[in-house]
């Protein structure tokens, strides 16, 4: 079973599109009202009850704010698990208890609700000032939220984090191209500490999905890897949106990936998508090893780009 998180679906849905024109494979730019609220209708049709979402994501948490008061998930009583952001500290900021509590009550009059199931830090490396733990303990005692987290992008940050505050939570990269994670330790140490993985970048914004004759001019080193995920999705008579959530299911041990969408079509097919991956032989995706061993980092980590 790859999810065992009764508070988490296999899929969470990412919801930084929704707030702000996002991914170099996006289009469309930010959709309208309408439209985001289709594709949080269409997460909740699918069964995906986790949303993904930060203060720093636009109007993010606005447009999941009025839809859960104007559309509540229609046909369940099951609310949503809901999952945001605090904010990276500012240099030299006095009370940064205050600030943490002070942005997780904009986060909740924003979202319309008294208490989401997780806060995590938006830059890791603020857990190391006590103030800004402090006013985490706040959060967990007020009943804000139940877990805290942390968003990563390096696997030394997460033993980190441990060392100052029991976070149950993680959210790391990870994809076809990226197992830093699971290399370095990191998965095994969240396992052991019953850390739930959320992984993001699992289509490098859209990228690893892109046929390869649509590929901008800048990546065309993945040319020869998508030509061959492609073919090996064709030869298993199953999607490459399963195959790239098979490898980021590999490289991360993910409890939920990260997952995000500007139409309602995508999610579906994130959806059916996901029904497949536990089906796939592991020997398929390490094939693409050696080809990936060659790419340069500027490829691999989006913050080169």
């Amino acid at each position: 079973m790859l999810n065992s998180d009764p508070n988490l679906s296999l899929i969470t849905l990412g919801t930084v599109q929704l707030g702000m024109p996002y991914g170099v494979a996006n289009l469309q730019g930010q959709p309208d009202k309408e439209t985001s609220f289709a594709v949080l209708d269409a997460a909740c049709s699918c069964g995906i009850r986790a949303f993904d979402t930060a203060r720093a994501y636009g109007e993010s948490e606005s447009i999941i704010g009025e839809w859960l008061t104007e559309r509540p998930l229609k046909g369940t009583n099951i609310a949503p698990t809901l999952i945001s952001k605090i904010p990276k500290l500012p240099k030299d900021f006095g009370n940064a208890a205050a600030w943490v509590i002070e942005n997780a009550n904009k986060s909740l009059q924003t979202l319309q609700v008294t208490h989401i199931w997780c806060f995590m830090l938006h830059n890791a490396d603020d857990i190391e000032n006590a103030s800004v733990r402090k006013g985490l303990e706040s959060l967990l005692e007020s009943g804000k939220c139940s877990a805290i987290g942390v968003s990563v992008y390096e696997p030394d940050q997460i033993k980190n984090a441990l060392k100052h505050f029991p976070i149950t939570a993680v959210q790391m990269p990870g994809n076809l191209l990226d197992s830093r994670f699971k290399q370095a330790g990191a998965v095994e140490l969240c396992n052991n500490h019953g850390v739930s993985v959320f992984c993001r970048s699992v289509f490098l914004q859209g990228v690893l999905a892109m046929p390869p004759e649509r590929l901008p001019q800048r990546f065309m080193d993945l040319s020869p890897i998508l030509a061959k995920l492609n073919h090996m999705a064709g030869s298993l008579n199953m999607s490459v949106l399963s195959l790239l959530m098979k490898a980021a299911f590999d490289a991360t041990g993910a409890t939920t990936l990260v997952l995000g969408a500007e139409r309602p079509e995508q999610v579906i097919e994130f959806a059916q998508a996901a029904k497949t991956v536990s089906q796939l032989p592991e020997e398929y995706i390490k094939s693409l090893d050696p080809f990936i061993r060659q790419l340069p980092d500027c490829i691999r980590d989006p913050r080169q780009w």
